[in-house]
């Protein structure tokens, strides 16, 4: 396997990790532990699973994924407040056990996906934070399916999603880019176009997401807005959506998707 490419902060520390033995490699996490990259944790994990080491395997891993407050939540971490910004725009506030249950599936998902290993889930040692967001988004996408069942009574597969995100573009828009952006985002099909949202900045990408995912409306009488999940003005909710548009419509990676129309 070719080498990993980190964010420069972790390389550096697992470069100094590596040059360290079992027992000094403790006390470097143990006196560190809460300063490290998540990139560096997801590598001390993988180690840990490797060598069998449950003492490094359970620091890295607290340190990664929270530790318990006795509350039955977590707290620290890298990964709440990713899960924290889906579930606020995904599940009402009052829906504590649909949001417990997130919560679960997205760390049971990042532990599978980091036991697995660098050779196939190289992703997560290189830019963790978007990978973990995109299992969470994998993760709200099957609970919401489940829902649908429930309601719906019908045995909706996941696969059925493609058919039904075709039904909710807007057939009144002519912007390929847009229609792209319906299907796609809901289909969760195309891995440069979730990459380029990933890196437009969070405010943009959070409302992207909730106009041609969650299919909100940008303001209006509705309990469930743009304006109103963000609490901004519809003035600065259409200027967010405008800029993030703007910068996918730019990106010469993405072309192909927007001439085939997704």
């Amino acid at each position: 396997m070719s080498a990993l490419n980190r964010p420069p902060r972790s390389a550096a520390e697992v470069a100094a990790l590596e040059a360290l033995d079992s027992t000094q490699r403790l006390a470097f996490v143990r006196e560190r532990g809460s300063s490290l990259a998540a990139e560096t944790l997801v590598y001390l994990m993988r180690l840990g699973y490797a060598e069998r080491d449950t003492v490094l395997l359970e620091m890295a891993a607290k340190e990664l994924l929270g530790h318990p407050d006795g509350a039955g939540n977590l707290k620290g971490g890298h990964c709440e407040p990713i899960i924290g910004s889906i579930a606020r725009t995904s599940f009402p506030q009052n829906a504590r056990d649909r949001q417990t249950e997130f919560r679960q599936r997205c760390l049971a998902a990042a532990l599978l996906e980091i036991r697995a290993g660098a050779e196939t889930k190289h992703y997560w040692e290189e830019r963790f934070g978007a990978a973990f967001r995109t299992k969470c988004i994998d993760v709200r996408r099957k609970l919401h399916n489940e829902e649908r069942r429930e309601v719906l009574g019908s045995e909706l597969r996941d696969d059925d999603e493609d058919a039904w995100a075709e039904s909710v573009v807007d057939p009144r828009s002519d912007d390929s880019v847009v229609l792209a952006l319906h299907h796609l985002l809901r289909t969760e099909r195309d891995a440069a176009l979730w990459q380029a949202v990933n890196a437009l900045p969070p405010r943009q990408r959070e409302a992207l997401l909730l106009r041609y995912r969650e299919q909100l409306p940008i303001a209006g009488a509705g309990p469930r807005t743009i304006c109103s999940v963000m609490r901004i003005s519809e003035a600065n909710g259409h200027k967010l959506l405008n800029k993030a548009l703007a910068r996918l419509r730019k990106n010469p990676e993405l072309n192909s998707l927007w001439r085939d129309g997704a």
